[in-house]
């Protein structure tokens, strides 16, 4: 396992905790980090929360600097947006409106459009999703259309969502109870739009038909999931393969990495070895199919891979690279940068959280 410490420069310290990295899809220089902070007081809990996004772009390294170290990047921040509102989880829209969705801790969804020539994010809608004040907004996904994206609750519930073409407004199309706890994370199928996926603390991995939630009368029982599988711990993240069809990664508190095929849904394909904490974050590489990086809370930062002699033999699946860095605190955040001609030029953004660090790994 090779530990991969990044130049200095590489690194800024937060106003807040950090806890969520996006990369914009169209530009392999352009990401966005999401903090939130509890505030000491009396008051309740959820209002005590504050948060700030902040917009960032990675420079090249200029030729006349005095450095022969071709991985010595820099990025500065280009926007910051404060609220009163602690920002839990975002997800850019993969089609070319140049959509970014955020969940906040108070119950709204922010939907923020990039502009990019003035290399600035702005606000087209601000919608209430929550059912009460007492109710966070955990995370969220977009289908790969674009037009519909689910979000999911700290009282266990998870919501369909459609947003109009011009990002106005979001419309509620179906809400349900998913899980007896906090519904840590939701996933759109990528492939199959009626299929998403959730996990939550009750230590349950489900998957949901649409079709039939959509049809389902509102007054009848609870619906029934498609697929029901009880973990050893929480399920916390849960990511779709971009490319390749029936393929999830699912982490939980257990520390392990799983891999399913939906097709044989009898047993996972692969159960990792401990990857040292719970795994709050998957990210499947944009095109590398083979790869995947982790955000394992205690455990830093993990990319896996399979055997380079068999990369579609994901029973192979295993720690290639592992990163701590300047980190020093719980491992939230990572994504991939999407620069799909040049992997010289691949980035990782990565955030921890009371440390409120956040660096860029060149693996």
């Amino acid at each position: 396992m090779t530990e991969i410490i990044n130049d200095e420069k590489n690194t800024k310290y937060l106003d807040y905790t950090s806890d969520s990295v996006e990369f914009y899809p169209f530009n392999n220089n352009i990401f966005v980090c999401g903090t939130y902070e509890i505030e000491k007081g009396d008051t309740e809990y959820k209002e005590r929360r504050k948060g700030k996004l902040y917009l960032f772009e990675i420079e090249e390294q200029k030729e006349n600097e005095n450095n022969n170290n071709n991985n010595n990047k820099l990025f500065k921040e280009i926007q910051n947006i404060n609220f009163n509102s602690g920002i839990l989880d975002m997800k850019w829209n993969n089609n070319k409106d140049r959509i970014l969705g955020v969940v906040m801790s108070k119950g709204e969804l922010n939907i923020y459009q990039y502009d990019e020539v003035e290399k600035k994010l702005e606000l087209k809608s601000s919608t209430e999703i929550s059912l009460s004040n007492d109710i966070l907004s955990l995370s969220l996904d977009w289908n790969k259309s674009g037009d519909k994206l689910i979000c999911s609750f700290s009282d266990g519930n998870i919501g369909l969502f459609k947003v109009t073409n011009d990002y106005s407004k979001v419309i509620e199309e179906k809400r349900w109870k998913a899980h007896d706890y906090e519904a840590w994370i939701c996933a759109f199928n990528y492939h199959d739009e009626s299929m998403v996926f959730s996990g939550g603390d009750d230590c349950k991995f489900k998957i949901w038909d649409l079709n039939q939630l959509l049809n389902n009368d509102p007054d009848a029982m609870p619906p029934t999931p498609k697929f029901t599988k009880r973990c050893d711990m929480g399920v916390t993240s849960i990511h779709c393969h971009p490319t390749i069809e029936n393929l999830i990664a699912v982490g939980s508190y257990d520390e392990c990495l799983r891999i399913w095929d939906l097709k044989s849904l009898k047993q996972p394909i692969i159960t990792t070895d401990s990857l040292g904490g719970g795994i709050w974050r998957i990210k499947w590489h944009p095109f590398h199919k083979n790869k995947l990086v982790t955000a394992c809370m205690a455990g830093g930062f993990h990319i896996l891979s399979t055997d380079p002699e068999n990369i579609n033999d994901f029973s192979t699946l295993q720690i290639q690279q592992s990163y701590n860095g300047p980190h020093k605190s719980i491992a939230y955040g990572v994504d991939w940068s999407f620069n799909k001609n040049n992997f010289d030029k691949q980035f990782i953004g990565c955030c921890s959280f009371y440390d409120k660090c956040l660096s860029i790994w060149i693996p």
